[in-house]
């Protein structure tokens, strides 16, 4: 058999303003333990914010984003950089985040709805937007997974 990497990358990639990023397949650790925290909530409510799982996929400098955030001070490091470099809003790159989240947590079909809603909540559960079909129009949000029949 091939070497997978030859033909599957399992980084996600999301364009805002004209401007395409990548966020980094998180390692094995950081992939199951987000996981298990998107199937308990009540964990994940304990143990977690949004902001702080969203910098570990961007691999920010700080270990306590949101303290920056308080203060004012937006976090660095990382895919935070090439998007303020950009000129992504914040919010932008909050939704870009979440939406990344959901990619690797419940699946690229959670990760399409989540997207295309801009977060204003097309599902009451991440469970129904999870089973949903990719929706049928071009998106913005594309994924770097190749598919092969060998």
């Amino acid at each position: 058999m091939r070497d997978l990497r030859d033909f599957f990358t399992p980084d996600m990639t999301a364009t805002i303003g004209g401007h395409t990023y990548t966020v980094k397949s998180p390692t094995a650790h950081d992939g199951l333990r987000l996981a298990a925290l998107m199937n308990d909530p009540e964990r994940a409510q304990k143990e977690t914010t949004d902001l702080k799982e969203i910098n570990i996929l961007f691999r920010g400098d700080s270990d306590d984003p949101d303290a920056l955030v308080n203060q004012g001070t937006p976090p660095t490091g990382g895919l935070w950089d090439e998007l303020w470099e950009n000129g992504a809003t914040f919010a932008e790159a909050i939704h870009l985040g979440l939406t990344a989240i959901m990619y690797y947590a419940l699946g690229e079909a959670a990760a399409e709805v989540q997207w295309e809603s801009v977060g204003k909540g097309a599902h009451a559960t991440t469970e129904e937007a999870a089973k949903e079909p990719t929706p049928k129009k071009t998106t913005q949000m594309k994924t770097t997974r190749k598919k092969t029949s060998s």
